[in-house]
C-alpha cells in the first residue's frame, strides 16, 4: 500500500492505494492487473520453506517439489496430476478470457512441462474467483527439488484519498452512512476519530469477504472523509466497518451498509 502525505489547505492529507482483495460473490470474478513480480524458485530449493513459496494469497502458496508440476504448500505435501489444488490453469491471457478453458496446470500445458519457458497461462484462484496472468520464464530440474520462474499479475491498484475534513476534535467515534447511497461507482465515507488510533475501513460483501481496504494507518483525532472508488465491484449490498484501536487498547468498531447500483 503506497503512501504521500501532501498539505491542503494546511491540513494533512494521506493518499493511500487502494488493492482490492478477494471476493466471493458469484460470477463476480476479479482480474488482477496489478504490478508484475518474478517469482524464483532454484534447483535444489527446500520447497517446505516459505521463502521458496510464491505465498499468491493465504490458501494459494505456490512451490515445486523434484517431480511433477507446481502443487499449493497450503494444503498440499507434494503435487499430484490435479495440483496446485485450488488452481485452474488455460494458457493464453486475461485479454482473452471468454475463450479460454480451464483445468489442471499438467493438462493446460499438454502434459508438457519442461516446454512452458515462454508461454503465457492464466492462473485462476477458484476460491477467491480470481484471474492472474503468469508467464513462465524457466523450468529447470534439480536433483531435489525442480526449479521454475514466472512474472505475473498482482493484485490491481485503484486509486482513493482520505483527507482530513476539519482540525476541531470530535466528542466520539462514528461513522458516518456514505453519501450518496446507492452509488456509481464512487462514494464518500466520513469518519471521526476522538483520540489518535490505530485505524482500519474495510469493505466486505454480502458473503463477508473482505473486497477492500480503505484506510489501514495511524491517524491523530479529527474528522475525515474518504472516497471509495468500486468500478471493479458488482451491483449488490456492501459493508464497511471502522476499527479504532487506541493507545489504551480501547477498540471501538462500528458497521454501516451501502448499495452499489450500475
Amino acid at each position: 500500500m503506497t503512501h504521500l502525505l501532501r498539505s491542503i489547505a494546511g491540513v494533512a492529507v494521506l493518499f493511500i492505494a487502494l488493492q482490492p482483495l478477494s471476493t466471493q460473490v458469484v460470477l463476480a470474478q476479479l482480474i488482477w492487473d496489478g504490478p508484475e513480480i518474478t517469482f524464483t524458485k532454484a534447483d535444489n530449493a527446500n520447497p517446505s520453506l516459505e521463502a521458496n513459496q510464491d505465498s499468491i494469497t493465504e490458501g494459494i502458496r505456490l512451490t515445486r517439489g523434484n517431480a511433477g508440476v507446481l502443487y499449493n504448500a497450503a494444503v498440499e505435501n507434494s503435487a499430484t496430476n490435479s495440483s496446485p489444488s485450488g488452481t485452474q490453469w488455460a494458457q493464453g491471457t486475461t485479454e482473452d478470457l471468454a475463450n479460454l478453458t480451464f483445468t489442471t496446470l499438467k493438462a493446460a500445458a499438454n502434459n508438457q512441462m519442461k516446454t512452458v519457458p515462454g508461454k503465457s497461462f492464466v492462473l485462476f484462484l477458484v476460491e477467491d474467483s480470481i484471474y492472474i496472468d503468469l508467464t513462465f520464464s524457466a523450468w529447470t530440474q534439480g536433483q531435489n527439488g525442480g526449479g521454475f520462474s514466472y512474472t505475473r499479475t498482482t493484485a490491481s491498484q485503484v486509486g482513493t484519498s482520505i483527507q482530513g475534513v476539519n482540525s476541531s476534535i470530535p466528542a466520539g467515534f462514528t461513522l458516518e452512512q456514505n453519501y450518496p447511497n446507492p452509488f456509481n461507482p464512487s462514494t464518500s465515507i466520513r469518519f471521526s476519530l476522538a483520540q489518535a488510533s490505530e485505524v482500519s475501513v474495510k469493505v466486505y460483501n454480502i458473503l463477508g469477504a473482505e473486497v477492500s481496504v480503505l484506510v489501514n494507518d495511524e491517524m491523530p483525532a479529527g474528522v475525515y472523509e474518504v472516497a471509495f472508488d468500486a468500478t471493479n465491484l458488482p451491483s449488490g449490498s456492501y459493508f464497511y466497518r471502522l476499527e479504532a484501536v487506541q493507545a489504551s487498547g480501547l477498540v471501538t468498531l462500528q458497521t454501516r451498509q451501502m448499495t452499489l447500483l450500475k
